[in-house]
């Protein structure tokens, strides 16, 4: 993520833009951890109510594993070349 790190630094000498993006990349990954965990429940749910009711689908005997992803798209495609640099760093 220093590839990231340099190529905001660029952009922004003050630092003002630094400090939104981060706030910014923090928030978004707290949303996304807490819809994460919203999704989770609700499954959970769904499988505990299973072949009731309230919710006449198949019923699951029990839960063997659970598994949560984040993943980050885009709208629009960037072409500068921060996509690559990115990937790259992840790959480090």
């Amino acid at each position: 993520m220093g590839k990231l790190r340099d190529v905001i630094k660029k952009a922004d000498n003050t630092g003002e833009l630094t400090a939104e993006i981060k706030e910014a990349l923090n928030l978004l990954f707290e949303l996304a951890s807490e819809k994460a965990k919203t999704f989770e429940t609700q499954i959970d749910n769904n499988l505990r109510t299973a072949g009731t009711r309230e919710n006449p689908t198949f019923p699951v005997a029990m839960k063997l594993a659970s598994h949560q992803e984040i993943r980050i798209t885009t709208e629009k495609k960037i072409n500068d070349g921060i996509t690559s640099e990115i990937g790259e760093a992840l790959g480090q």
